[in-house]
């Protein structure tokens, strides 16, 4: 079906009872959900043992605001100004800085290099090699294979030499 719309994006059809419903739900976990934060809050505020600290008040929140997963919804954000940042109301959405950013670190550690499991790992190592290599007249020598920033870490935090 999408081929028969080249860059268009198809519209279903609304439920309005399975709509009513999602927006009774959404609001009974954000009525929940600001009844935990207030909480948080009375916790700072109370006189006896009151919450201190940043970090402290920072967990119990995010606590509050993932106990029923709607944190999402706290989110300070300006739907009108993102849909005036499309050229038209069927053009697909476009990924916001922070997620490209999110998208291109994934599988990268910190120093660059991809991240491996240990097996992918030890295929990468099993791709190594020494090559004996004898020309006509002269003495054996060894030839290593060019190895790989990955390959050449995995080695060193061994302890291995090549």
């Amino acid at each position: 079906m999408p081929a028969l719309y080249p860059g268009e994006r198809l519209v279903v059809c609304k439920n309005p009872l399975l709509a009513a419903e999602r927006a009774r739900k959404r609001a009974d976990l954000l009525a929940a959900t600001e009844a935990k934060l207030e909480q948080v809050a009375e916790a700072v505020r109370r006189e006896w043992r009151p919450l201190r600290g940043e970090a402290r008040i920072a967990v119990r929140a995010d606590r509050a605001l993932r106990s029923h997963k709607v944190g999402k919804r706290f989110v300070d954000h300006d739907p009108q100004a993102a849909a005036c940042a499309r050229s038209s109301p069927v053009a697909p959405a476009r990924a916001s800085p922070a997620t490209r950013a999110k998208a291109a670190g994934r599988k990268r550690a910190p120093n660059g290099l991809p991240v491996h499991s240990l097996r992918t790992l030890l295929a990468d190592l099993a791709i190594l090699a020494r090559n004996r290599v004898q020309p006509a007249g002269a003495a054996p020598t060894d030839v290593l294979t060019q190895s790989t920033p990955v390959q050449e870490r995995a080695l060193r935090l061994l302890g291995v030499k090549p």
